[in-house]
């Protein structure tokens, strides 16, 4: 009863391999066996199609009578792409077409063809379910018959019947009511039988007749069969072949020889492969009497051809054939959990397949990449670790990633055919042997309670199992207490143990003191699968310890740094107050949790901890095996994890693996401010900032790391390259007090965020509604706090630059690109987008189909509704798809103002702003006055994100002058400035100073350009003097009174007078302002001139006397005459 059982298992398993070996859809295995082929080969010719696009056939469900017309019509027509079917929409006769869809032309067809007729009241029931009489009516009027009515009339069905039977269409169909609506796969099967019949002609004299004269000079035979549908219109033809692994097979195929025989070299274009079933089968050592007795030989079974695993030339295979005995009862084949199978060969001898399964961990799963045109660039597989022998596991891949890593699964592994997988992206294929996964292994958790020698089976708590032959994984070997994960194959059989991992690893998310007979501290575990538990700690690790033996807190008040050896092991005890939790170093370490949640805030998140289980159920946390880095960087496209740590006071660089099996934990804030936290692969991590990750992580054999907690990480889209400023009714701008830093609402990548800024960056946001900034933001790890919201914060905005015409970027693969629309045009879901207004300059054409389009209110936007707006900006971030759209803003059109303004004034100390007006042709003058020798011109763009150029062969400078005062409510009236751009320009020497000024518009494309002409005054000479006490003295200017020719040096001896009168002077081109001379004894003993209001007598007590005459000249400058008198005694 056992070897039967065996058997049946066997079969059924095989025969679950042959019916999906060619499976077009993915319910292939809920098809009857029986109909299997027809299945499999009609949809291989396209003539059935499925449902959801083709993944499902639904065997057992109903068909209509408009879907079979369908069918009918493209096997009558090989019109698989239904190119012409909407050709014959309008050939209906049937009065109910009007509710037949998308079936009208099939109908139609059909109908205009005579192979449906419909019923008598006129009508065809698209919709109806159809019954198997009614499909052979329809496929056999395609073979020809019916010519003579024979299927109308009371007894149509009967003569349906008859024809079919006649032709063997109905070999396969036993027991199955044919006037009951019919199922998909039994249509499936009918019309499959009946395209492989002869088509048939009629006349009156001769009947029905599938033959027909032959032309043929070449041959004797004056007749010929007429050809089949199948072979008709789709050169069907079929012959023998055999799978990967042996297994003889039914290959349909397109005849490209024309001969009507299947070629296998030539006939290369292949409907469908149908593995045949095997006439026994078994998993289980079988004696060769089993054997024949199952094959139905009486006498003996002659194995004359053997395949192993693929491959049929092995010694192992060549020892396998031979001739079974019914009579040999201890004659063994096979062996426990290895698939052996038999197939007949016309000869009448047999062939043996025999397929070992293995069990395997599915070490990483890798997805699938294609480039912008849809090519694969890297294949969809995964990396598998094979047990095929008791030493070290064989790396195997397989494509698809139907599985997960650290799943273990069953499969067999192909010795002599190789598959080729794109394993790196964009390189070429690489070989691996083939690998099929069989399924998932069953597996369950136990112990030990017998152990066997040498019998091949185990007993796990007190049950038996049978050993496979290839039980290779055994991490159990003859361990009694522990317990191991057990591993089953496809028959029940052991195949593998594998250790039970004791390294739990667990985030601490919250603790508190619950108080009572039973005090403890009490804790919510985070683990790194997602789950939480709720534990009592007994023990945990401190973290960064103080000096006074404490554990410090960092700015947001939590433990933070590496576990500290000092605080390693502590004691929970009960904390009342906020300052109450902390750890102490003693003869004795404790953790003080307070009976408080909200006091315990410092312990929420803290680390990862390795989860050590007490005998009484408590828990240790243990923080020795885990490693903590302060910033570093993580992202899903990591795979090295680099972190920099001080050893004997030098900076060393450490790097360790990521891959796949690196399992995290994320800590994020909800919206309600909240720690959430998150499991998460590699793959599934948020990209974040370079140097903003703190983490702890554990580090496994290798230099792989296993574990990581992302504590805190600074999200990149937060630091998204384009921001969008909402408009004046959703704008919203906070002062933070933690942070001394405004929090500005904005919109990144669609979606409402908040950014820190300056005030000034604030105010610049808050002015400009609706627009879209290019954002630089200082996102180095070593970017200080700010104070007073001034410096730098990490992950705030350091610059903001409006997006304009001018500004914006091409389209480049691969990175961000970003486009503001000057002008644009629309065709569907695609915009074109030009340069100018007038629409001559073309800049891009956008797709938008799959974009995230809103408004400066944040509210989405319809497509065709962007026609109608401008202040249009278009964001494609890192996308290898040519000008694919990802977020379009609407918000404030640009504006296209150019106006200047400017003012003169002359040099003079007094001078003021004089405004200049521009004439028609943006020319504006400053004649200056007689005498005047220079000017200086200010000018500024009215528009406030206007800006000016000045293009004066690089003589005239320009400078930022911010002279713009807005207030903004925030923590009181804070003022900031928002710069125009102005300058202010000196002519240089000479009669005229021309320089031209082109403001570009807020847009970036708008231009003007404004010409001021600067005429001088003529130069006047300076003032001189014809006297000076009698001598000819030269003038000077500014300060250099030693200048050569400026002063005279007269001697004087003791009481001689200088007259008052004599001091008088003849000035040309000026006029005296003053008399002055030196009293050294003035200004506190320091000196300073003084006004001379009579005659002055020398004096023996001072050395000499200074006597200066200030003189206004003609061209308003000062200068200065200087009589030096001197004492001689």
């Amino acid at each position: 009863m056992k070897k039967l059982l065996a058997m049946v298992l066997a079969l059924v398993m095989t025969l679950s391999l042959a019916v999906s070996a060619n499976a077009a859809f993915e319910d292939a295995k809920d098809i009857n066996a029986t109909y299997a082929e027809a299945v499999d080969v009609l949809a291989g010719m396209k003539v059935f199609q499925g449902y959801d696009n083709g993944k499902t056939f639904k065997p057992q469900g109903d068909i209509t009578r408009a879907e079979v017309a369908a069918i009918v019509y493209r096997i009558y027509t090989a019109d698989v792409k239904d190119s012409y079917v909407k050709n014959y929409e309008t050939y209906n006769k049937f009065s109910d077409m009007a509710g037949a869809g998308w079936a009208k032309g099939y109908i139609g067809y059909c109908a205009n063809a005579a192979l449906v007729k419909g019923y008598p009241n006129g009508t065809f029931q698209p919709s109806g379910k159809v019954t198997g009489y009614e499909v052979l009516a329809m496929i056999l009027r395609a073979v020809g018959y019916d010519k003579n009515n024979e299927f109308t009339g009371a007894d149509w069905a009967l003569h349906v019947a008859q024809i079919a039977e006649q032709n063997k269409i109905l070999k396969n169909v036993k027991g199955i009511d044919l006037s009951a609506p019919a199922s998909r796969e039994l249509v499936a099967e009918l019309l499959f039988q009946a395209i492989q019949v002869p088509t048939v002609t009629y006349t009156a004299a001769f009947g029905y007749q599938d033959v027909s004269l032959t032309a043929d000079k070449k041959t004797d035979k004056l007749v010929k069969a007429n050809s089949s549908l199948g072979y008709k219109n789709f050169k069907l033809v079929s012959g023998d072949g055999s799978d990967d692994w042996g297994r003889p097979t039914t290959v349909w195929a397109k005849d490209a020889n024309d001969n009507g025989e299947y070629d296998a070299k030539k006939d290369t274009t292949v409907y469908a492969t149908v593995v045949a079933t095997p006439d026994a089968a078994f998993h289980v050592e079988t004696s060769q009497c089993d054997i024949c007795e199952a094959l139905g030989e009486k006498k003996e079974a002659k194995i004359a051809e053997v395949y192993v695993n693929g491959v049929n030339d092995s010694k192992a295979a060549k020892d396998l054939i031979e001739t079974y005995k019914a009579t040999a009862t201890k004659a063994m084949v096979g062996a426990q959990g290895e698939q052996i199978e038999f197939y007949e060969l016309k000869s009448g001898d047999y062939r043996l397949v025999v397929i070992d399964t293995y069990l395997a961990y599915v070490n990483e799963v890798v997805t699938e990449k294609t480039d912008s045109k849809n090519h694969t660039t890297r294949d969809a597989y995964m990396q598998l670790d094979v047990y095929k022998t008791s030493s070290q596991p064989t790396p195997l891949y397989v494509k698809g990633n139907d599985y997960a890593e650290e799943d273990w699964v069953l499969v067999n592994v192909n010795d002599k055919v190789d598959v080729s997988i794109i394993r790196t992206t964009n390189k070429a294929a690489e070989k691996s042997d083939l690998v099929e996964i069989v399924a998932k292994s069953e597996s369950f958790e136990g112990a030990q309670t017998e152990i066997w020698s040498k019998a091949y089976k185990h007993t796990i708590d007190k049950k038996d199992y049978d050993d496979a032959i290839k039980f290779f994984k055994d991490d159990a070997g003859t361990t009694e207490t522990a317990k191991f994960t057990w591993f089953l194959d496809q028959f029940g059989n052991l195949i593998g143990s594998a250790a039970i991992t004791s390294d739990s690893y667990a985030v601490l998310e919250d603790i508190i003191w619950i108080p009572g007979k039973d005090d403890h501290a009490e804790a919510t575990l985070v683990y790194m699968d997602g789950k939480e538990e709720t534990v009592t700690v007994d023990k945990i690790d401190g973290l960064q310890a103080t000096e006074n033996g404490t554990s410090a807190l960092n700015k947001d008040k939590e433990f933070y740094g590496d576990f500290s050896t000092a605080l390693k092991g502590s004691e929970t005890r009960q904390g009342d107050t906020y300052s109450d939790v902390k750890f102490v170093n003693g003869n004795t370490n404790y953790a003080y949790v307070s009976t408080s949640g909200s006091s315990n805030d410092a312990y929420k998140g803290m680390a990862l901890y390795l989860v050590e289980t007490n005998k009484d159920g408590s828990v240790n946390l243990k923080g020795a095996d885990v490693e903590y880095v302060a910033k570093t960087t993580i992202n899903p496209d990591s795979n090295i994890l680099v972190v920099k740590e001080t050893v004997n006071g030098s900076e060393k660089t450490f790097k360790y693996a990521l891959n796949t099996n690196t399992k995290f934990i994320v800590r994020d804030k909800n919206d309600d401010g909240k720690y959430v936290y998150t499991a998460k692969t590699l793959k599934e991590l948020d990209k974040y900032v370079d140097g903003s990750a703190e983490i702890y992580y554990t580090v496994g054999a290798n230099q792989f790391v296993t574990n990581v907690y992302v504590k805190n990480a600074t999200d990149a889209a937060s630091m998204s390259q384009y921001i969008f400023v909402p408009d004046a009714a959703n704008s919203n701008v906070k002062w933070i007090v933690e942070d001394q830093a405004f929090k500005v609402k904005v919109y990144v990548k669609g979606e409402e965020q908040y950014v820190l800024a300056s005030e000034k960056i604030a105010a610049t946001l808050a002015q400009n509604a609706g627009k879209l900034f290019a954002a630089e933001w200082y996102d180095d790890s070593n970017d200080a706090h700010m104070s007073n919201g001034t410096d730098k914060i990490y992950g705030s905005l350091k610059s903001v630059d409006l997006v304009n015409e001018h500004t914006d970027s091409e389209f480049v693969k691969n990175t961000t690109g970003v486009d503001y629309v000057t002008g644009k045009k629309f065709a569907g879901d695609m915009l074109t987008s030009y340069t100018d207004y007038e629409k001559t300059s073309l800049e891009n054409q956008w797709n938008l189909e799959k974009a995230t389009i809103i408004d400066a209110s944040g509210k989405d936007v319809a497509v065709e509704k962007l026609s109608e707006q401008d202040g249009i900006w278009i964001v494609s971030e890192k996308t290898d798809y040519s000008s694919k759209a990802l977020y379009v803003y609407v918000g404030t059109p640009l504006s296209n103002n150019t106006e200047l303004t400017a003012s003169y004034k002359t040099t003079d100390a007094d001078a003021k702003d004089i405004a200049l007006t521009f004439d028609a042709k943006n020319d504006a003058k400053v004649d200056l006055a007689d005498g005047k020798l220079a000017a200086s011109v200010k000018y500024t763009a009215k528009d406030v994100n206007a800006y000016v150029e000045s293009l004066v062969d690089g003589k005239w400078l320009t400078e930022t002058d911010s002279n713009v005062t807005v207030y903004l409510k925030g923590a009181g009236d804070v003022a900031y400035y928002i710069g125009k751009y102005t300058a202010t320009e000196a002519a240089d020497d000479g009669s005229v100073n021309t320089g031209n000024i082109t403001v570009v518009a807020e847009d970036g494309v708008t231009k003007e350009t404004y010409t001021i002409t600067v005429t001088k005054g003529e130069a006047l000479e300076a003032p001189e003097l014809t006297a000076f006490y009698g001598y000819q003295v030269k003038a000077y200017a500014g300060k250099l009174s030693d200048e050569t020719g400026t002063y005279r040096t007269v001697t004087f001896t003791d009481g001689d007078k200088i007259e008052l009168a004599k001091l008088g002077a003849t000035v040309t081109n000026g006029t005296v302002k003053a008399y002055e001379y030196w009293d050294g004894a003035a200004n506190g003993g320091n000196g300073a001139y003084a006004t001379i209001t009579g005659d002055l007598t020398v004096s023996s007590k001072v050395d000499a006397t200074w006597v200066r005459l200030t003189v206004t000249g003609a061209n308003g400058n000062t200068y200065y005459f200087v009589l030096n008198t001197v004492y001689q005694a």
